[in-house]
Formats: C-alpha cells, structure tokens, sequence
C-alpha cells in the first residue's frame, strides 16, 4: 500500500469520523436563550470546529493505521481467501 493510496484512506476515514461529529456538543441560540435579531435560532454559539477536527484527523489516522496493519500482516489476504467468489 502506497502513500498516495494510504492519504486517500486517511482522507475519507476522516470525513467519516468528522461527519457525526458536527453536531455533537453545539449549543444554539434557542437552547441558550439569547437568539440575536436577524440570526437564525439554530445557528450555534460555540461549534467548536478546532476541537472536532482534531478529533477526526486522530480518529481517521488511527483507523488508517489499523488498515495499512491489516493489509501489511495479511490479514485482510486471510479474510479474502475465506469467502469463496467461485461458487456463484
């Protein structure tokens, strides 16, 4: 596995682990109370953004990571011998 096939790994693992990540923890206005005039009552107060994207960089990296060992101990060539394709 190459370093451009490990980084289009690492990318879309990270999308994944960001995506749920988003709204977790966001408090809007109209939760807080304090909705600003001409705002809409969900926009959040704090999205913590820096936060979430460091989470899902780590989380994308360590699933990245638990791939490539996978694919380097053949265990992943292991599971693919197990199902047979031939008999269909």
């Amino acid at each position: 596995m190459g370093m451009i096939e490990i980084g289009i790994v690492w990318f879309i693992s990270s999308w994944i682990v960001f995506f749920p990540l988003i709204s977790r923890g966001t408090v809007t206005q109209e939760e807080n109370g304090e909705v600003v005039a001409g705002s809409e009552a969900s926009a959040p107060i704090d999205h913590q953004l820096p936060k979430k994207a460091v989470i899902a960089i780590a989380g994308g990296a360590l699933f990245t990571f638990v791939f490539w060992l996978g694919m380097v101990s053949g265990l992943f060539a292991d599971l693919i011998e197990f199902i047979d394709y031939t008999d269909r």
